[in-house]
């Protein structure tokens, strides 16, 4: 059974639903993936507080 189904950018595909909500998936998990990877670099790029009083202080 062949389903046509209208794609993404509006064209016709032959492709099965399942499929193209599967790719859907995947990109939203990537897309998802490189914004918490472009956090977490510009949090390290961020120079650490210069205030001392955020310090722990220990003894042993």
């Amino acid at each position: 059974m062949s389903v046509s189904t209208t794609g993404v950018n509006g064209y016709s595909s032959n492709v099965d639903p399942r499929t193209e909500i599967g790719v859907t998936v995947l990109k939203k998990a990537q897309d998802q993936m490189k914004q918490q990877a472009t956090a977490l670099i510009e949090s390290i790029d961020q120079p650490p507080p210069s205030d001392h009083a955020q310090r722990l202080d220990t003894y042993a």
